[in-house]
């Protein structure tokens, strides 16, 4: 999504979402390695990874109205039955 964003001529909210990402994720790490060790920083990694992919996905489907592909995936699941041949 992060591409995309630049591609299309918003890299000011690319940016602003993956600067807010990097911050958020290095404040996550210093308290969850304190807490937790090795195992919190990969907690807080996991974590920022999922809101970054999160706020990039919301970011296209505001500014480009493209819907992410798992929403697709899933949407075109519920309507059609399988096919069991």
């Amino acid at each position: 999504h992060q591409h995309l964003l630049t591609m299309t001529g918003h890299e000011r909210a690319g940016a602003a979402i993956f600067f807010a990402s990097a911050v958020g994720n290095f404040a996550a790490c210093v308290m969850m390695i304190n807490l937790f060790g090795i195992v919190g920083a990969a907690l807080a990694m996991t974590a920022a990874t999922v809101a970054f992919n999160i706020a990039t996905a919301v970011t296209v489907a505001r500014y480009l109205k493209l819907a992410p592909g798992l929403v697709i995936a899933i949407t075109n699941m519920s309507k059609s039955p399988p096919n069991h041949s």
